[in-house]
């Protein structure tokens, strides 16, 4: 494995580990919080989440983005399994993160609901899912992903 490709196995494996620690901790206890915000005070607390947790998100998410999709078009010695897997797993939550979660934050800025509250639970769950599954592929390209 040359040194290049090494040093992207690691960036993958780091943003994606991130990544996974974000999803978790926000489905465990971030979002449940939300219900805990007094209603006068609920718009500025999900004005203020959805601007400071962007910037926490978008580097490692943009990150993991460009280098699976790096992997699954070239496959730069990898697996071409895996790293299409992991490709496909990381487009499924994409998907899940900009067509579920976040029209449902932009549902909550005006105001809570118990409901919206639900749907971004679920949706998040699914994201826990499949990012642990991004998680274990990268782990994999790591270990024994070479072609």
């Amino acid at each position: 494995m040359n040194d290049a490709l090494g040093w992207l196995l690691a960036v993958h494996l780091a943003a994606t580990a991130v990544m996974w620690t974000l999803i978790a901790f926000v489905q465990a206890v971030h979002y449940p919080m939300f219900a805990l915000v007094q209603p006068d005070r609920y718009r500025e607390f999900q004005t203020f989440h959805m601007n400071r947790i962007t910037w926490i998100v978008l580097p490692a998410l943009a990150s993991e983005g460009l280098i699976a999709g790096w992997f699954v078009w070239s496959h730069d010695g990898l697996c071409p399994t895996l790293a299409n897997v992991g490709g496909g797993l990381y487009l499924v939550n994409f998907a899940l993160t900009f067509l579920g979660a976040v029209p449902l934050h932009e549902r909550l800025a005006a105001g809570f609901a118990e409901r919206t509250l639900q749907q971004l639970l679920r949706v998040n769950l699914a994201r826990c899912v499949v990012q642990t599954g991004r998680l274990i592929v990268a782990v994999m390209l790591v270990a024994v992903g070479r072609a």
